[in-house]
């Protein structure tokens, strides 16, 4: 029991030392510090930088920047940031990282230029700037970048809100020691490498495209419709004539109801109409208001049935007859 206890009490001891040890980290990494925000010339002139476009969202950035450290690791790295995350989506946003292979005209090292460039960056030229707002943090592990973004971008976006400036866009320098930021009040256009006019043509392209397919799309439907339509009218308007029975004698039109009976001598069709006469108006208006109601075969059946009386009634007169 006691051995049980010893080893308790020895894990939380390292546990709290492991807690104090981030602790202390986190608070020299500039947990307490507060960046100061200001307008003034900005922490370099003109620059030629290697670098590579992105786009997606900029916590996809640190790779790129390992990347920029094995390459050069003594050199500057940069990182520009075009798009507001609050306003983009994060499959949007745009962004390069890169190397400073130039600082105010300083000869370029060209065996290092032919490594960026066949790493597939590419050069840009970064203008000078005689007014920019910045601010700087101390850059003394990899949690006071963590601790930079979440510091130094609030105070950045509300200085600009406060003083009403047009500001973009951000850029980020690491020299080893700190974390310059800076945002252009002048120039903007030139820190936007070709790609980032490339990616806006191609996003409007896109939209123009969906909106044409949308049109397209619509139009057909619309069309279909009415086709489908004209269609249904035509079937509905137009009148079928059709023959009931084998025999061309008896003939009927679903427009007119009335049936076509063919002749016979009135001498040998007294009786006949004089039996039948009440049977053959009924038939005949029942089969005029089955026909108004669609009803084809009701009426096809009523004219039937009037032939086949007529034929048993003549066989008859003629028996008696003879």
């Amino acid at each position: 029991m006691e051995e049980t206890g010893l080893i308790f009490v020895g894990i939380i001891g390292l546990l709290l030392c492991l807690l104090i040890t981030i602790f202390i980290l986190v608070v020299y990494s500039g947990l307490f510090l507060t960046p100061e925000v200001g307008a003034g010339h900005p922490h370099f002139g003109e620059i030629v930088v290697a670098y590579k476009f992105c786009r997606g969202s900029y916590k996809e950035a640190g790779p790129l920047f390992t990347e920029v450290a094995i390459i050069a690791p003594d050199n500057k790295a940069i990182g520009i940031y075009y798009d507001d995350p609050q306003l983009v989506k994060a499959d949007d946003l745009r962004y390069i990282v890169g190397s400073i292979l130039s600082e105010d005209n300083s000869e370029i090292d060209e065996d290092l230029k032919k490594k960026f460039l066949d790493k597939d960056f590419k050069l840009h030229t970064l203008p000078l700037v005689t007014n920019v707002v910045k601010t700087t943090f101390p850059y003394i592990s990899l949690l006071s970048i963590f601790i930079a973004i979440y510091k130094v971008y609030p105070r950045i976006g509300a200085y600009v809100e406060e003083h009403k400036l047009c500001a973009h866009p951000i850029v980020e320098m690491y020299d080893g020691k700190n974390i310059n930021f800076m945002a252009p009040l002048a120039k903007q256009d030139e820190f936007y490498v070709p790609e980032c006019a490339a990616s806006t043509a191609e996003k409007i392209q896109d939209l123009e495209t969906s909106l044409d397919e949308s049109t397209i799309k619509d139009t057909s439907l619309s069309g279909g419709d009415q086709s489908l339509e004209s269609s249904f009218l035509e079937s509905s308007v137009t009148p079928d004539r059709m023959t009931v029975g084998d025999s061309a004698d008896v003939l009927t039109d679903p427009v007119m109801a009335d049936p076509v009976i063919p002749a016979v001598e009135e001498t040998k069709l007294g009786e006949f109409a004089t039996a039948t006469e009440v049977t053959s108006l009924d038939l005949t208006s029942q089969g005029k208001k089955e026909t108004e109601s669609g009803s084809e075969a009701s009426t096809t059946s009523s004219f039937e049935d009037i032939k086949m009386e007529t034929e048993d009634l003549t066989h008859e007169e003629t028996k008696k007859e003879q």
